[in-house]
């Protein structure tokens, strides 16, 4: 038991895991793991509570391991937090697997204790077996480096203490202190994937090479290593091809991708968090040069553009749907749009003028704009009489002309006045508006949005 204790000490130590001003929330089920890692916890000094879901489904013996963990932590001295979830409904309401569900509601429980109640760090109890468990099963289910590389030992403010112990070692510990648990008759049952690879797939591989657990760890801790090293490349990759401008929209550099000796790891690290899959990260690769083309996860839209791939969530747009009503009403002054950015004006004489040329000013005749005017999303099918020209031209002709990303061409603001555009915001004034020699007054307008 000392041994036992020294050994899960220094791994906490060697690895991170807890201090001393930790108040750590333990997940206890009730079963042999969760029990020895409250118990050892708990003798190695740590402020310690639990929390216990009891997902209702296994009837009576849901029921009892709820009542050995109350008796436990009531002798222990140990708080607890219990709830109960309806785990079968969450499952067909959210379209997920009964493990897929238990474990989102669980760790959903987890997060919330920890913001209402002040712990500082969730304790799990996963030991080195299911780790192996873990990596043969995303073997099986196809993966990448990160996921041969078992169980973390830390993910946030998640740590799991007992990585560094076999089951038999935890069974060993409880069975010197003559501790009781409970036991799970589902984790008998070949139903479910991983109990598959723990009853059936593992004691074969051990019968081919009796080493194969202790291999399997080795093999694990030496991915671990080397994807320490892939991530920090990846990282100095991210940072040399990719940004994520103002808007919080992310641009990844066609070039960068194609430069770099893996496009397809790339991308997949950029990607990461945001659900595009295997088959679209091919697509994409493959559409590089196909500008305009658009691919969608079920939060996030991915646009091909001229020299970079833009990433937005679904729903993104800048500025309102809903058109802003404007009114000059005095000399100067700010119009506020509904997205929270904003157009100076100010009206001076003619003869007064004194005329920027950039794009983020425009001039208009008093008289002909009017003091009335609306801001709003270009549409398809606007157009204008751009500044120094006869005919009509398209307002999505005029950004294509103008090389503006095809993500910005979604987002573009226009002026109008009467119904007709005044300025392709930051882009093109209209001569419908032109000062002239016959204007008294000039509205001077001035804007940074998308100033080139």
């Amino acid at each position: 038991m000392v041994y036992m204790l020294n050994k899960i000490k220094k791994y906490i130590e060697d690895n991170a895991l807890l201090n001393g001003n930790d108040h750590v929330l333990v997940g206890l089920s009730g079963g042999a793991d969760s029990v020895c890692l409250l118990t050892v916890l708990c003798e190695l000094g740590y402020r310690t509570s639990a929390a216990h879901c009891n997902f209702q489904l296994r009837g009576e013996e849901s029921t009892r391991d709820e009542l050995f963990v109350r008796d436990l932590c009531k002798k222990m001295g140990v708080r607890l937090h219990v709830t109960h979830f309806d785990t079968c409904g969450y499952a067909r309401e959210h379209g997920q697997s009964i493990e897929m569900a238990a474990r989102e509601l669980r760790y959903g429980y987890f997060s919330r204790l920890m913001q209402e109640e002040g712990y500082s760090k969730t304790a799990i109890a996963h030991h080195s077996d299911d780790s192996i468990e873990t990596m043969l099963i995303n073997l099986l289910r196809g993966t990448g480096l990160r996921g041969l590389c078992g169980i973390r030992a830390k993910n946030g403010k998640t740590v799991r203490p007992l990585l560094c112990c076999s089951r038999d070692e935890i069974l060993g510990v409880l069975q010197e202190r003559g501790q009781a648990y409970v036991t799970d008759s589902t984790n008998l049952s070949t139903d479910y994937v991983r109990n598959k690879v723990r009853l059936q797939l593992l004691p074969l591989m051990q019968e081919i090479s009796p080493s194969a657990r202790e291999t399997l760890l080795t093999t694990i801790s030496n991915l671990q290593e080397e994807e320490k090293v892939y991530g920090w490349c990846m990282r100095r990759m991210e940072e040399e091809s990719s940004y994520v401008d103002d808007y919080g929209v992310l641009h990844i550099s066609k070039e960068g991708l194609q430069r770099s000796p893996s496009p397809m790891s790339l991308l997949h690290e950029a990607l990461r968090d945001c659900g595009f899959n295997r088959s679209q990260l091919m697509q994409i690769i493959g559409c590089l040069d196909k500008t305009g083309r658009r691919f969608f996860s079920a939060e996030f839209q991915l646009t091909v553009d001229r020299d970079y791939l833009v990433v937005t969530g679904i729903t993104d747009e800048r500025g309102a749907a809903t058109p802003s009503e404007m009114e000059i009403t005095g000399d100067e002054g700010i119009l506020e749009l509904a997205d929270g950015e904003r157009i100076a004006y100010r009206i001076v004489g003619r003869d007064e003028l004194e005329i920027q040329k950039d794009r983020s000013h425009a001039y208009f005749d008093l008289r002909k704009l009017g003091r009335s005017l609306t801001v709003r999303l270009a549409e398809k099918g606007d157009w204008l009489i751009p500044f120094g020209m006869k005919g009509r031209k398209l307002v999505s002709d005029l950004l294509t002309d103008m090389k503006v990303p095809a993500l910005e061409k979604g987002r573009q603001l226009v002026v109008c006045s009467g119904g007709r555009i005044a300025w392709v915001l930051g882009r093109r004034a209209s001569e419908e508006f032109r000062v002239d020699d016959d204007t008294e007054l000039v509205v001077e307008m001035e804007t940074k949005l998308f100033t080139i």
